[in-house]
C-alpha cells in the first residue's frame, strides 16, 4: 500500500495534473480502483487520516487493493481536478471504476466505514445497496444508523433522512433526530427541500424534551448559520424562548463557545446592547487553555461577523482584543482577516483599503486577487480595488489564477459603470477557460444587464 501511495503522492514531483493522470495509468495497468483523496490544511479529519496510513495495519490492507492519490485542494491546480467531483466536503473519497469514472465518492474517515466501502466497491456492489440489503434481511437500530450515516456523508441526504427515521423509529434517540434534521438540512441547502420546512421540524422538536441543553444550543446555531444574515433577525426571534433556561455549560468549551454567541447574537438583535456583546465576547476569550488563545480571538471576530454588529465600540474592541496581525503563518489567518475587513469596511470605509494593504502576507496574484475582490463585496469599487485586480492578472503564474483575477477584474468594471471593460475582461478569462460554466455565465449577464 504505502509504496502505491508513496507513487502517488510524494514521487511524481511534476505538475499535479500529471500527477492525477499517472495515478489513472497505473490504476489501468494494475487492474485497481483509482481512489482520489482530497484534503485541505485546515481538515482536522484530513489529519487524522493521513496519520492512520503508516500505523494503522487494517487501512493499509485496505489501500493496498486501490490506487491512492491525493490532491492538495488548497493549491489552485487540486482545486481545479476536484471541481469535477460533488463538493461533499473535506477529507472528500471518490472511488473510480475500471473505466477510470468517478463511481463512489463520500467525506469523512472512520475504519469500519471505509473497509465496508472499499471491500463493497471492489466486489462490483454500491456500498450503499450493499447495507440496505443487509438491513432488509435483519432490520436493526445499529444497520439502519449505518445506512443514514453512509447515505449522509456521500451527499444521498434524501435516503439518509429515512434511514434515521427508520432508526429512531427503532429507538427514539435524540442523535438520530438530529441525523434526520442536519440531513434535512442539507436537502435545503442543496435546494431540494423548502427552509421553512426545515425551521419547522426545528421548532417542533425543541418543543419536546428530545433534545438537552447542548442540542438545544447546536440546534439554534445550526438554524442561525442555515439562512441569510438578513433573514437571521426574524428567523432567531421565533426560537429565543428556546434559550431560555438553558444556563451556560460548564464541562465544554464547544457548548460554552456557542451559548455565548448566541447570547451576544440576542442582545445584538434585540436592543444593539454593545456592552452585553462584549461581555459575551471577553468570557469567550476567557475559555480554555492559554494556548488556545488565538482561536478564541477568531471565533470572537466570527461572532462579530455572523451577527452582524458593525459599530465604532465593535470595531475598537476588535482592533484591540481580537484581532492579531502577526498570526500570519495560522491556516486560519485568511478566514480571521475576511472578518476583520468586514468589519473594518463596514464602520470606517475610508480605511478599509489601507487595512489591507497592512495586513496582506506577500503580493502574490493570488492575495491581490482575493483583496481587490474583499473590497468589491464591500460594495467599494475603487481605483485601488482595480489596480490590485489588474495586478493579480499580470502577476498570475497559470490560467486558472489569472482567469480568476479576470473575473474579479470585470465585476469591478461592471460595478464602476465600465460595462465593456467588464466584457473584455470576463472574454478573456473565457477563452483562457471555454468550458467554464461560470464564466459563460457571467458574459451573458454582463451582456444583458444594465451596470
Amino acid at each position: 500500500m504505502l509504496f502505491v501511495h508513496l507513487i502517488c503522492s510524494y514521487l511524481l514531483t511534476g505538475e499535479m495534473q500529471a500527477k492525477y493522470e499517472a495515478a489513472q495509468r497505473l490504476a489501468i495497468e494494475s487492474r485497481k480502483p483509482l481512489l482520489v483523496y482530497g484534503h485541505t490544511v485546515t481538515c482536522p479529519g484530513c489529519l487524522y487520516f493521513e496519520e492512520q496510513l503508516t500505523s494503522d495495519q487494517e487501512l493499509q490492507t485496505n489501500l493496498n487493493k486501490v490506487v491512492l492519490c491525493e490532491l492538495d485542494e488548497d493549491t489552485t491546480e487540486g482545486r481545479s481536478i476536484l471541481d469535477q467531483y460533488a463538493k461533499l466536503g473535506s477529507p472528500l473519497f471518490v472511488l473510480h471504476d475500471k473505466h477510470n469514472k468517478a463511481g463512489f465518492s463520500w467525506i469523512g474517515y472512520k475504519r469500519q466505514q471505509f473497509t465496508h466501502i472499499i471491500d463493497a466497491f471492489v466486489a462490483g456492489l454500491d456500498p450503499i445497496d450493499a447495507l440496505i440489503a443487509s438491513f432488509n434481511a435483519t432490520p436493526s437500530e445499529s444497520m439502519a444508523e449505518k445506512v443514514g450515516e453512509l447515505a449522509l456523508f456521500s451527499g444521498h441526504y434524501q435516503l439518509a433522512q429515512a434511514y434515521y427515521a427508520k432508526a429512531f423509529a427503532l429507538n427514539p434517540r435524540a442523535l438520530y433526530r438530529s441525523r434526520e434534521l442536519s440531513a434535512l438540512g442539507s436537502l435545503v441547502y442543496a435546494g431540494e427541500a423548502e427552509s421553512d420546512h426545515f425551521l419547522a421540524e426545528i421548532e417542533a422538536t425543541l418543543k419536546t424534551e428530545l433534545f438537552d441543553a447542548k442540542n438545544r444550543i447546536y440546534w439554534l446555531i445550526r438554524d442561525h448559520w442555515s439562512v441569510a444574515r438578513d433573514q437571521r433577525k426574524q428567523i432567531m426571534a421565533r426560537y429565543w424562548r428556546y434559550l431560555d433556561g438553558i444556563e451556560q455549560p460548564k464541562d465544554e468549551t464547544w457548548y460554552a463557545l456557542r451559548w455565548h454567541f448566541l447570547r451576544a447574537t440576542e442582545a445584538w438583535y434585540s436592543h444593539k446592547n454593545f456592552p452585553e456583546v462584549r461581555a459575551h465576547l471577553e468570557a469567550i476569550m476567557a475559555l480554555g487553555p492559554a494556548e488556545e488563545h488565538s482561536s478564541r480571538q477568531r471565533f470572537g471576530l466570527t461572532v462579530l461577523y455572523e451577527a452582524g454588529v458593525a459599530n465604532q465600540q465593535a470595531l475598537g474592541f476588535a482592533r484591540s482584543k481580537l484581532w492579531d496581525p502577526d498570526d500570519k503563518a495560522s491556516p486560519y489567518f485568511s478566514s480571521a482577516r475576511k472578518h476583520m475587513v468586514w468589519l473594518e469596511c463596514a464602520v470606517k470605509p475610508s480605511s478599509c483599503a489601507s487595512f489591507l494593504q497592512r495586513t496582506r502576507p506577500e503580493e502574490s496574484s493570488e492575495w491581490l486577487n482575493n483583496d481587490a475582490w474583499l473590497l468589491f463585496e464591500a460594495e467599494i469599487a475603487s481605483e485601488q480595488a482595480l489596480g490590485w485586480a489588474k495586478a493579480a492578472v499580470e502577476a498570475a503564474s497559470d490560467d486558472d489564477i489569472r482567469s480568476a483575477a479576470l473575473d474579479t477584474l470585470a465585476e469591478l468594471h461592471f460595478a464602476r459603470g465600465e460595462k465593456q471593460a467588464a466584457v473584455n475582461a470576463i472574454e478573456a478569462a473565457l477563452a483562457a477557460n471555454p468550458s467554464n460554466a461560470h464564466y459563460a455565465a457571467q458574459l451573458k449577464r454582463f451582456k444583458a444587464e444594465a451596470p
